[in-house]
């Protein structure tokens, strides 16, 4: 696993506490699947944030494809639906680091943000400047056993956004409890 901050995964925020997992979905059984992120295609995994706590990172099973440049990783509260529109945390970072087979990866805000318990985020990526063979791909699986949210895709530059209720993609967020 790359750590794309270069921070140590257990990494201090401001010298406080240890982050540790807060709200996940991973697959231990199962079929697994993974969907492409790129230029106007968005994807995204709704969450309903188990307490209340500072997001500092989120870990996301991913592989890149070729080189797909620069990577956005950002959260956003629902609203009704849909994504805000506003980022509550959000992490730019060179997606060519990545690597090329499906694995665990950690990508740390630069700065913590109170999540809010009973509260539906969103985490979603996008890849700007990535085309279908410069490209993320993001894995999932098809159970919708996932209690706190669904996968969440849009193919417009994030205008509008497809539920697909019966599958979520595969996710850690860490931070802090308060």
């Amino acid at each position: 696993m790359i750590n794309i901050s270069g921070a140590s995964p257990n990494s201090f925020v401001s010298g406080g506490p240890l982050s540790l997992p807060q709200d996940h979905y991973k697959i231990i059984t199962g079929v697994e699947y993974d969907k492409d992120c790129y230029w106007i295609y968005w994807l995204g995994q709704t969450f309903t944030a188990n307490k209340n706590y500072i997001i500092t990172s989120v870990n996301l099973k991913v592989r890149r494809e070729l080189f797909p440049g620069d990577a956005v990783i950002s959260i956003q509260r629902i609203i009704g639906s849909v994504p805000s529109g506003d980022n509550i945390a959000v992490k730019v970072f060179n997606a060519n680091e990545l690597p090329e087979i499906m694995g665990w990866e950690k990508i740390n805000f630069d700065a913590g943000t109170l999540l809010s318990s009973g509260i539906k985020y969103i985490v979603f990526m996008k890849v700007p400047s990535g085309n279908s063979k410069n490209l993320i791909s993001w894995a999932y699986d098809s159970t919708g056993e996932y209690p706190g949210g669904n996968r969440l895709d849009s193919y417009d530059d994030g205008d509008s956004w497809q539920p697909v209720l019966e599958h979520d993609y595969m996710f850690e967020t860490w931070g802090i409890a308060i």
